[in-house]
């Protein structure tokens, strides 16, 4: 036997009249969307969604409107909500720590400095000459020629217009500045100072530039060659000296 459609009493479908109306005019009020509220007898009216809302009545769904949003356009007098953080910030420019134009060279600077400075002035003041002062212009001449001879290793001069001291190391072996130094100081065993010349066969160009009276600065540098081949050391001298013909310790 064919099922008759189910039929609502007349209280019942008055209710759904009312509630109908109360639908519309929620759908065109401007204030936010209601939670959901039980009006009794299993009929709620619900807002899933911002400006949508929906009437159900037990388990049955009788529909739902959906308003368009009346979110006023920003004005110059409302504030602008602030943008997210960015994931990451850079850190604040300051000058101060600003890193070098030249980087610095491996070991300790300052304490670098210090024995490349007293290593030679022992050696000059023992002569009678005076101190040398560290230059750091003179300073980064050494290092970029000491950074080009990284890849050979080799003992070659830079040519420039400074005095120059080059000193080659072996692997294995803790180099520091005044090693380098008293080395070039040891010549002075061979340099005979009445005939202004040196034991033949012999070096002491190194000395003789480490105690020229005119020089009055200096500036160095140690780097690691590539592929172990051992360590350099620079040093460059200003004015420069061993000019020929002419001696150390002259005026």
């Amino acid at each position: 036997m064919a099922q008759s459609p189910a039929m609502f009493p007349l209280p019942s479908l008055f209710l759904i009249h009312v509630l109908l109306l109360l639908l519309f005019t929620l759908a065109s009020a401007d204030a936010p969307s209601p939670p959901a509220a039980d009006l009794g007898n299993g009929v709620s009216v619900t807002s899933p969604e911002r400006n949508s809302f929906c009437l159900n009545l037990g388990s049955l769904e009788i529909g739902c409107i959906n308003q368009k949003s009346s979110t006023p356009s920003p004005s110059l007098d409302s504030p602008t909500p602030p943008s997210p953080p960015p994931l990451f910030s850079p850190p604040p420019s300051d000058s101060t720590t600003a890193p070098p134009s030249q980087p610095p060279p491996p070991g300790r600077r300052g304490q670098d400095v210090r024995e490349y400075l007293q290593a030679h002035n022992q050696v000059r003041v023992a002569e009678g000459e005076a101190p040398l002062e560290w230059d750091p212009e003179v300073a980064r001449y050494a290092r970029r020629w000491a950074s080009n001879r990284r890849l050979d290793c080799a003992m070659v001069h830079s040519q420039g217009p400074y005095g120059e001291n080059i000193f080659w190391g072996a692997v294995g072996a803790s180099w520091t500045p005044d090693l380098a130094v008293d080395a070039w100081a040891e010549e002075a065993a061979y340099y005979d100072r009445a005939t202004n010349t040196c034991e033949e066969g012999q070096m002491c160009g190194h000395y003789t530039q480490m105690v020229w009276n005119s020089t009055a600065k200096v500036g160095c540098a140690l780097v690691e060659c590539f592929a172990d081949a051992g360590y350099i050391v620079i040093c460059n001298y200003d004015p420069p000296g061993n000019y020929v013909g002419e001696s150390p310790f002259d005026n």
